[in-house]
């Protein structure tokens, strides 16, 4: 196994972090799990480390992809209309971490209904919600073309709010603009997934997360950084198998959290 930049950039930072304690440390690559093995005054210690960002709770990488695939299928349903009728089809999607199966089928029905009662027209624009996602529909004139006649986007955490149907979704999206909501959530969500994944080591084991959520510290000096985390790992309720958490800051400080 090789250890990846943030892994090591959190190893080293550990290291720092226990030699300026004054006590003699080394580490090695782990199994995964964990991800290293810290030897701290000849006492080893498991330790699994994990990055906090926005995609701890949801996969959104694989999410939009998802999107972007759908072209594909979009192309094959309604590629020939688009050629046929000189038009170029500008689609954006705005989910909140929901993915594209969820949609799809009522999305393309609701595609093939537009062009079967004549709404699929250059210069309107079409907008509505299925299942929590929205969707934006713009056709223009273009030349005739070899290529796609689809321009797919996607805006994840509910880039554009519009038709919210229930006080569920509106809560649900401002959540996300929420920073000390969504960071408490990471952070479960963290603890949860270790848990699982570490519960077979043998202890000590460590769980070492780096601060990576939108890099929302940048004045280290007045140590909010550490009281925020510290109220939210207070706060958690996922039961704990780890004798001590570490958070580690892009500056190298690193809050111990037994």
């Amino acid at each position: 196994m090789t250890l990846k930049q943030n892994e090591v950039f959190v190893a080293d930072s550990l290291e720092k972090y226990f030699k300026n304690k004054g006590s003699d440390v080394s580490y090695v690559e782990g199994k995964n799990p964990p991800d290293i093995v810290l030897s701290i005054d000849n006492k080893n210690i498991s330790v699994e480390i994990s990055t906090l960002n926005q995609n701890s709770t949801t996969d959104i990488d694989t999410i939009n992809f998802g999107y972007f695939a759908f072209r594909k299928v979009l192309d094959e349903k309604i590629g020939d209309f688009l050629q046929k009728n000189d038009l170029y089809l500008y689609l954006t999607f705005y989910h909140n971490s929901i993915g594209i199966k969820n949609i799809k089928k009522i999305f393309i029905k609701n595609l093939m209904n537009y062009i079967e009662n004549k709404k699929l027209v250059a210069g309107k624009k079409i907008e509505d919600v299925i299942g929590g996602v929205g969707y934006s529909i713009e056709a223009v004139k273009t030349i005739p073309r070899n290529k796609s006649n689809i321009c797919l986007s996607v805006m994840p955490f509910g880039g554009k709010f519009f038709k919210m149907k229930t006080i569920e979704e509106v809560l649900k999206n401002i959540s996300f603009c929420n920073v000390d909501i969504q960071l408490f959530n990471i952070v479960n969500e963290r603890l949860s997934t270790k848990k699982h994944k570490c519960k077979e080591l043998k202890k000590p084991i460590w769980l070492a997360l780096q601060d990576g959520y939108l890099f929302m510290y940048s004045n280290f000096k007045d140590k909010n950084h550490i009281e925020d985390y510290k109220q939210i790992l207070d706060k958690s309720t996922i039961p704990n198998i780890f004798e001590k958490i570490l958070i580690v800051f892009n500056n190298g400080d690193v809050l111990e959290y037994n």
